[in-house]
């Protein structure tokens, strides 16, 4: 098979690894570099101090530009000095106390055109021009614009794909419906236009490949799940220093809206009923443990059950030997969620509110779909049983779980790379 050379665009440090839209990309990079693929990550972010660490670690080919960073060449330098003059100019005028122009209102969320930086098209431009991709894949519709720094003669050589992650559009609705601002506010129409502009699309859960294939019906659309990677299956919980504790239940994510209501509603729910014989503990970990902190203080002092925050977790392996039953009590959201493929992974049942997930590895009996949180509260109930024999069985399905090779996850994505 013929090495391809794959230009991605990227404005997530998927490197971190630390959320799931990282952990997604991450192992997609993996899967395509195992096959020989040279992959180039096109990366208009400042970043942070450790990324250079990270991207060594992990043999990760990224390049980094930030409007700052003059091009080479006489007179691409002095294109990007003019322009850099512009741009102080246009940020005095939108400090000074009138109104010069209307700016949008960034409270809802930002537009597809709040992500159109000339400075980053002209960087891609010149990135095309050296590094002659056979593929460009964009991550999330906020990179699709990139694509119009493509020479018109170049655009029928270069295969594009856009890695969806979700259907922007309709979280975008749900949130709405919510009351929480999200952080893109986009409509099926611009999304659609969007999708139409690739030559594949790829959707992370068949469900929602059949709408976004509807809403862009002359592109290709497959479905490409998440793969964690080996993982190593943890079958002896670490002894906890509570001997009273019989159950240990765990809560990993990232901060955004939709974590962030779903915690705080569980606690508040929930928790209170699960932690009022003392039996149960709750290990919270990742970044929203800083949001939910004081919260969880003043039920540690009401409730029997104990409420632990990690924090950021350096190794995953460490916060899934504390747990028995990894809970996602998610009440609105799209995509397929990555936290519950990554219990399974590690040999760790689910009880959560999601939708039902039909197929993959997420469609597994060590994954328990509860309507309410009334019903999860239930089956806490019966895993606390006197012979503990619920907990048991659900721990054993766990290990036993038929977990996706990487080949199925990606291999119609790796086909289609080999064919492009």
């Amino acid at each position: 098979m013929k090495s391809k050379k794959i230009l991605m665009v990227s404005l997530v440090p998927f490197w971190h690894r630390q959320t799931g839209a990282q952990q997604r990309i991450f192992s997609l990079v993996e899967a395509l570099q195992q096959e020989g693929h040279h992959i180039k990550t096109f990366f208009p972010i400042r970043g942070s101090a450790i990324d250079p660490d990270l991207i060594n670690r992990y043999g990760l080919d990224v390049e980094k530009h930030t409007p700052e960073m003059p091009p080479d060449g006489l007179v691409p330098k002095a294109t990007w000095y003019c322009r850099a003059v512009l741009n102080k100019l246009l940020t005095l005028l939108r400090s000074l106390p009138y109104p010069i122009r209307q700016f949008p209102d960034r409270a809802a969320g930002m537009k597809l055109a709040d992500y159109r930086w000339p400075w980053a098209r002209s960087a891609f431009e010149r990135t095309i021009k050296r590094f002659q991709p056979d593929i460009i894949v964009c991550q999330y519709v906020t990179t699709a614009w990139m694509l119009d720094g493509i020479a018109s003669t170049q655009r029928h050589d270069i295969h594009c794909i856009i890695d969806t992650h979700d259907l922007l559009s309709a979280r975008n609705e749900q949130f709405e419906r919510h009351g929480h601002g999200h952080w893109i506010d986009i409509s099926p129409e611009e999304e659609a236009c969007v999708l139409a502009k690739f030559d594949t699309v790829l959707a992370i859960q068949q469900t929602e490949a059949a709408e976004m294939q509807a809403m862009a019906p002359n592109t290709r659309v497959v479905v490409v799940g998440h793969h964690t990677g080996d993982c190593e299956i943890v079958t002896r919980k670490r002894v906890n220093d509570s001997t009273e504790v019989k159950l240990s239940l765990g809560y990993i994510a990232s901060v955004n809206a939709s974590n962030t209501d779903a915690i705080e509603k569980f606690l508040e729910q929930a928790w209170p009923q699960i932690a009022r014989d003392g039996m149960t503990e709750l290990v919270i970990a990742g970044g929203i443990c800083e949001p939910i902190a004081k919260k969880v203080e003043q039920l540690n002092l009401h409730h029997a059950g104990r409420v632990r925050l990690w924090g950021t977790v350096d190794d995953l392996t460490d916060f899934y030997q504390e747990i028995d039953v990894v809970i996602n009590p998610v009440q609105f959201g799209t995509g397929l969620k990555v936290k519950t493929v990554e219990a399974l992974s590690y040999g760790i049942p689910v009880l959560t509110t999601e939708p039902k997930v039909t197929t993959g590895v997420a469609d597994s009996p060590a994954v328990v779909y509860c309507g309410s949180l009334a019903e999860l509260v239930n089956e806490v109930e019966q895993l606390l049983s006197a012979d503990n024999a619920a907990l048991k069985r659900i721990k054993t399905l766990a290990r036993e779980a038929n977990q996706m090779p990487r080949q199925s996850v990606y291999q119609e994505l790796l086909d289609l790379v080999a064919e492009a």
